[in-house]
């Protein structure tokens, strides 16, 4: 695979992908050490409200991404997606420097808790423009399919790569005890290279030249005698064309192939390392070393998507990954009663993480069913909004029916879950015959993703004669 690719594939792949390391080394130290800096930031509580503590500062950051969405979504369909990637990593560069030099609750009291909040919804923000943005720019970038599928996929290979060493930097932290605020300092300046380096990425052609295409398409038809002819308005050819609508059922399935990620993300990060504190007596240093085998495991199910949708189908692949999973959570209660070492915890993790839907698993043909003056828009605020939303959920109320009713509380959160996202995939196979996709072979076939910018499937009441003419 990696001969096929050119040299100017090679050069965005190498910005995004370094690019997004970086950025999730960032993200994900806070995550990692929120056992130490919870205690330094927040005041001192009892256990439960430790729980709900770690569990707010987790999805703080999740939260933050909702205002990343409509922010990065208006920037990157009105000023590119070169702009998007560039802001989010100086978002995480300037989060990273403020925490590495906070002072701690004991200094400066309540100010330190609010700052540090503040703080993980700006990281939020960041990460949410990263990871999406850097996919949709490969996704309109590289044409080639089944190249474009792995290409995508990849960014995912990285950000969990950056998890697992923010992993690994932190067990050096704690193993040699070194002042904690080594790693934030460590992570301030290879943001701000990353930074620099971003500097060099072009202006996406897809993005040029949609607004430029759609423009002419309108002189053209206005200038027709079809046009003249037809009883059709301005305003009505002018959305039609460069403004077109999105049917919601699009928006809906594209979200439930986000959530599961984060029901079972915090899952096998939060409330694992939660037991493994409360009933294993684990230190910060033994949960992180834990966590970086999940984390090892995670990043080796990304590196296997990413080979595999290149021989086959993305959708059938989610699919099996998504019935095989669905298997496993009917049985994760059962697991999570009769499980009696840490070993056997990071069996059920690593089984978890490892084919825990994911969208890595065909994003390209996900968001090519967005409009692309509209793809950032809606793309990030649905990504945003529907995981936000669902980590709120979890942090609070899983915890509580887990404590009424057991592990087999899980079923109240995973069987809606999971059967929206059985809904959400059979959308896209349907979307994919319309196009005249055989969604039915295993295989994949060398073909040419050219961006559609009148995406005529959406306005057939309003201009198929008139695209029909333009296009002949």
């Amino acid at each position: 695979m990696v001969e096929k690719v050119n040299t100017s594939y090679k050069k965005v792949l190498m910005l995004l992908c370094s690019g997004t390391f970086l950025e999730y080394f960032d993200f994900a130290l806070y995550i990692h050490m929120a056992v130490l800096l919870n205690d330094l930031f927040f005041p001192a509580v009892d256990e439960t409200s430790k729980l709900i503590l770690a569990s707010t500062t987790f999805y703080m950051g999740f939260v933050g991404r909702i205002a990343g969405g409509f922010l990065f979504g208006w920037i990157g369909d009105n000023y590119g997606r070169r702009a998007v990637i560039i802001i989010a990593t100086g978002f995480m560069a300037i989060t990273s420097l403020t925490i590495a030099n906070l002072p701690t609750y004991t200094q400066i009291g309540i100010i330190a808790s609010v700052i540090m909040f503040l703080c993980r919804i700006l990281q939020g923000i960041s990460s949410l423009g990263e990871l999406l943005g850097s996919e949709i720019y490969l996704m309109e970038t590289v044409r080639e399919r089944p190249l474009q599928y792995s290409a995508v996929a990849s960014i995912a290979i990285f950000s969990s790569l950056g998890g697992i060493c923010a992993l690994s930097f932190c067990s050096l932290i704690f193993y040699y005890e070194m002042n904690w605020r080594l790693a934030f300092w460590f992570g301030s300046v290879i943001a701000i290279i990353s930074f620099i380096c971003r500097k060099k990425l072009s202006e996406n052609s897809d993005f040029l030249n949609s607004q430029k295409t759609g423009l002419e398409i309108l002189k053209n038809l206005k200038a027709s005698k079809e046009y003249k002819k037809s009883a059709i308005q301005s305003e009505i050819l002018h959305d039609s064309i460069l403004n077109p609508s999105i049917p919601p059922k699009t928006i809906m399935a594209y979200a439930s192939i986000e959530i599961p990620y984060a029901v079972y993300s915090f899952f096998s990060i939060i409330y694992c390392s939660n037991i493994l504190r409360t009933q294993f007596a684990y230190t910060p240093q033994k949960i992180i070393f834990h966590n970086l085998i999940v984390g090892i495991i995670d990043c080796i199910g990304y590196v296997c998507i990413t080979f595999l949708v290149y021989k086959f189908f993305p959708l059938l692949l989610f699919r099996l990954r998504l019935i095989v999973f669905t298997i496993f959570s009917l049985f994760l209660p059962y697991f999570m009663d009769i499980f009696s070492s840490p070993m056997e915890l990071l069996c059920i993790q690593g089984f978890m993480v490892f084919f825990m839907p994911t969208s890595a698993c065909g994003a390209p043909i996900f968001f090519s069913h967005v409009f692309i003056g509209k793809r950032f828009k809606f793309v990030f605020r649905t990504f945003a909004i529907s995981r936000a939303i669902v980590y709120v959920l979890v942090s609070f109320y899983l915890i509580q029916l887990i404590e009424y009713f057991g592990y087999y509380g899980i079923y109240f959160i995973s069987i809606p879950i999971l059967s929206f996202t059985f809904w959400g995939i059979h959308v896209f196979f349907e979307l994919e015959k319309e196009n005249g996709i055989n969604v039915s072979k295993w295989i994949n076939y060398p073909s040419l993703y050219k961006e559609n910018f009148l995406q005529p499937w959406y306005q057939k009441k309003n201009t198929e004669a008139l695209v029909k003419f333009v296009t002949k």
